[in-house]
C-alpha cells in the first residue's frame, strides 16, 4: 500500500480524528455561541453517520445513531434553557442518523455483535424515537427547517420498519 500503511491503521487514524473533533450544539469551554456552532453539530453527525453506515469506520463504543438519539429526546428535558437554535440542531443531529444510517441502526439492534456501538438500544427505543419525531414534526416548538428535517426523519423510520418487518 502507498506509503506503507495498512487500511486499519489508516482507519484507526480517521477514527481518532472525528472522535477527536466531535461536537456539541452548545458552547464548551472558552468556546462562544454563534449562529454557526449549532449548524456545524448537525453537518458532523451527517459526516459520522455517513462514514458509518458506508462502512468507511467500524462503529466504536461511543459512535453510534443511539447515541445521538439519546442525547436528542431523552435527555431534552435537561437542557430547557437552550435557544432555539441548539434545541433544533440536536433534533436536527439525530436524524441525520435515521437519514443516513437508520437501516443500519435497527439491523443492530435486531443483529448485535460483540462489539455492539449501540448497546441497550432496544426496538422500544426505536419507537419512541420514532414518536419523537412525529411531535417535532405536527408541534411548533421547533422552527421550519427542525420540523421538516424531523418529518423526513419519521418517514424514513416508516419505511425502514415495514421494510424489517418490526
Amino acid at each position: 500500500m502507498q506509503g506503507g500503511h495498512s487500511h486499519s491503521y489508516l482507519s484507526q487514524q480517521l477514527f481518532e480524528n472525528v472522535t477527536d473533533n466531535d461536537t456539541s450544539p452548545e458552547p464548551v469551554g472558552d468556546k462562544t455561541a454563534s449562529t454557526s456552532y449549532p449548524s456545524h453539530h448537525v453537518n458532523f453527525q451527517a459526516f459520522q453517520a455517513k462514514l458509518l453506515s458506508g462502512g468507511v469506520l467500524d462503529a466504536g463504543p461511543n459512535r453510534s445513531g443511539g447515541e445521538a438519539l439519546r442525547e436528542a429526546f431523552d435527555e431534552a428535558d435537561q437542557r430547557k434553557g437552550d435557544s432555539a437554535q441548539v434545541s433544533d440542531s440536536w433534533v436536527m443531529g439525530a436524524a441525520q442518523w435515521i437519514l443516513w444510517g437508520g437501516q443500519r441502526l435497527l439491523f443492530r439492534i435486531f443483529c448485535p455483535h460483540e462489539n455492539d456501538p449501540s448497546p441497550g438500544v432496544t426496538v422500544d427505543d426505536w419507537k419512541r424515537w420514532h414518536g419523537k419525531f412525529i411531535d417535532v414534526a405536527d408541534g411548533d416548538a421547533h422552527g421550519e427547517e427542525c420540523r421538516i428535517v424531523a418529518r423526513k426523519a419519521a418517514n424514513m423510520m416508516k419505511m425502514i420498519e415495514s421494510a424489517m418487518s418490526i
